[in-house]
């Protein structure tokens, strides 16, 4: 029953590796994520803080006390479990440094919640890599279109300077 319990959480794990690869990264993840994990794996919650953006995402059933649970998680920087709520918390990290956290309740394992927490983890950061990229192509491209709009003026003013500088020469030598 363990191993076939296993099987089906890294079954569940694939599925929703395949679903971050196809979330919309022109809009922030933590919505999307919540929705896919409690579909993937039959989830009663789930909620994301994400805090570079500064979002709490969640969805299905929170008590009052348990709305900010994961953003207290990631202030606390521990990891949980209470097997009688079955409710685990987990820290998502980058290397050593603290990007967010995580917290869902459902009937999964421990490796599972670790390997989901790695997966949001490496998603927000993947959101992020995508907004730092398109805000530097969007510098470049106001850059350009800056360097257009001078180089336009310029030709513009030097064109006239041109013909009153030739007519100008040619009053002098008259």
């Amino acid at each position: 029953r363990e191993a076939a319990r296993e099987r089906t959480g890294m079954e569940q794990l694939y599925e929703l590796s395949r679903s971050t690869l196809l979330l919309d990264l022109h809009e922030a993840p933590g919505p999307q994520l919540v929705q896919i994990i409690r579909r993937i794996f039959d989830a009663e919650a789930v909620a994301l803080y994400d805090a570079n953006l500064g979002s709490l995402d969640r969805i299905g059933d929170w008590s009052p006390n348990e709305l900010e649970l994961a953003k207290d998680c990631y202030m606390c920087d521990v990891a949980r479990d209470d097997p009688a709520s079955r409710t685990s918390q987990r820290v998502l990290r980058l290397g050593m440094t603290s990007i967010g956290a995580f917290v869902i309740r459902a009937d999964i394992s421990y490796l599972v919640v670790n390997a989901l927490a790695s997966l949001a983890a490496i998603t927000f950061e993947r959101f992020h890599s995508f907004q730092k990229e398109s805000r530097a192509e969007a510098a470049q491209q106001s850059e350009q279109l800056r360097t257009a709009v001078l180089d336009s003026l310029a030709h513009a003013f030097k064109t006239p300077l041109t013909a009153i500088k030739t007519a100008s020469s040619g009053m002098l030598e008259m």
